[in-house]
This record gives C-alpha cells, sequence and structure tokens, in this order.
C-alpha cells in the first residue's frame, strides 16, 4: 500500500507457517539497472526488512527473503516470509505486581 503497488499473496504452506508475496512491479527497481557483476545484490532487500520489522512489532518472529527478482532476469518480484515463532507478550519486572 505504501510503495503503490499491487501485491498477491500465493504458495502459502498447508500449517500456515509461510508463504509468498508476489509483486508484478517493484517501485524500488523501476529505474535500476544491475551490472553483471552485482547480479548477487538484493537491490530491493529493505523491503524484507519492512516485513520483518512490522511483524516483530505484533510478536512474530519471520525470515523474508527475494526468492525472484526482476532486477536478475524474472518475470515477478517474489518474497517468501516464513514464520519462526510468536512470541508471548511477557511484562517487564517493573510492571509485575508484588
Amino acid at each position: 500500500m505504501f510503495l503503490g503497488t499491487d501485491c498477491s499473496v500465493e504458495n502459502m504452506a498447508a500449517d500456515g507457517s509461510s508463504f509468498s508475496l508476489v509483486m508484478p512491479d517493484n517501485v524500488l527497481a523501476t529505474f535500476v539497472e544491475l551490472p553483471p557483476s552485482l547480479e548477487d545484490l538484493k537491490y530491493s532487500n529493505i523491503i524484507c526488512g519492512v516485513i520483518r520489522g512490522a511483524l516483530m512489532m505484533i510478536n512474530m518472529t519471520v525470515q523474508a527473503e527475494f526468492v525472484k527478482d526482476v532486477l536478475v532476469g524474472d518475470e515477478t518480484n517474489e518474497i517468501k516470509v516464513t514464520l519462526e515463532k510468536i512470541t508471548a507478550d511477557e511484562v517487564g519486572d517493573v510492571f509485575k505486581d508484588e
């Protein structure tokens, strides 16, 4: 929504622990062309960091990584998101009743 592009959820695991976000357009890479020496560079990896950070704020630890990228010749952009764990809300010692 904030990038102004559509995204679809695909390849949902049966147990709900992973899914893929497929973006036909990646606005961060619109005017970017990687030289052959930098094919392994994950240019738009900041999107994965935003996804991880947002889900961390709601107590979900995930792994997010680009598995397809238009910049390296793929037809679409695909980010795989895998749930590692859900952390419980914990109240610090300062806020516990004695």
